[in-house]
């Protein structure tokens, strides 16, 4: 059940698998551990499909951690399965339009900022792709935000992740709401401001990700919603 191997330096005595993640792609889980002196510490333990795809984002976490990016550190990278650090805390989509939506809006420019400048040093013209709140975590106390998932990193324009970012945020459940409507209007503003991108092509990858949208989930985007991305 548990292909990820525990460093033996971290002198384990016994762990077990205390929750599941969801995840599409892989197994994902936080795994607590006992060690020898009775010291126990969660880890997140995630099984891939591929071990190229596993090498692959050992290899992201690490480049964008020494880089200064908010990502997990990365304890051990195995054949098709890697121990990261655990992020305690709530996923992003969990209280993005909540009290503190603002100061949300504000951490994920902030991280985003952080995370793509890292990607261009590594090599031009990458971005995230999957840009689903899910993949990003608050960390408990602190605020900041982390991303834990890099497994969909590609080549691209940043507007067409941060468009993707602003339809998923209008169309989370409940959709298309006046108080999504109008966060969303800031995080766009916000985000386009600090990573200094073209608010047209923006607006436009916002509109085809909302297209997307209605193809996938069978539904219509309401034209107020629309007509709102267009004035932005």
């Amino acid at each position: 059940m548990i292909a990820a191997e525990l460093p033996g330096e971290w002198d384990v005595c016994c762990h077990r698998v205390v929750e599941r993640f969801r995840s599409k792609k892989n197994d994902v889980y936080r795994l607590e551990v006992t060690g020898s002196a009775g010291h126990v510490f969660s880890v997140v333990g995630k099984d891939f499909r591929t071990a190229e795809a596993c090498r692959r984002e050992g290899r992201l976490l690490g480049a964008l951690r020494d880089r200064g990016a908010r990502v997990p550190e990365l304890f051990h990278c195995g054949d098709s399965s890697m121990i990261m650090e655990y992020i305690r805390g709530p996923l992003l989509l969990d209280v993005m339009f909540g009290d503190r939506a603002l100061q949300h809006i504000a951490g994920l420019a902030t991280a985003l900022g952080d995370i793509y400048g890292a990607l261009d040093d590594m090599e031009a013209g990458m971005i995230l792709g999957d840009m689903n709140l899910r993949n990003f975590i608050v960390r408990e106390g602190v605020g900041d935000i982390f991303r834990v998932d890099l497994e969909s990193v590609t080549r691209g324009r940043v507007e067409d992740d941060v468009g993707r970012l602003c339809a998923f945020c209008l169309s989370y459940d409940p959709p298309f709401t006046a108080h999504k409507r109008r966060l969303t209007a800031s995080l766009f503003r916000s985000v386009i401001c600090w990573l200094g991108l073209d608010a047209d092509v923006t607006k436009l990858a916002t509109q085809a990700e909302l297209s997307a949208i209605e193809r996938r989930r069978g539904v219509e985007v309401p034209g107020t919603i629309r007509r709102a991305v267009d004035r932005w």
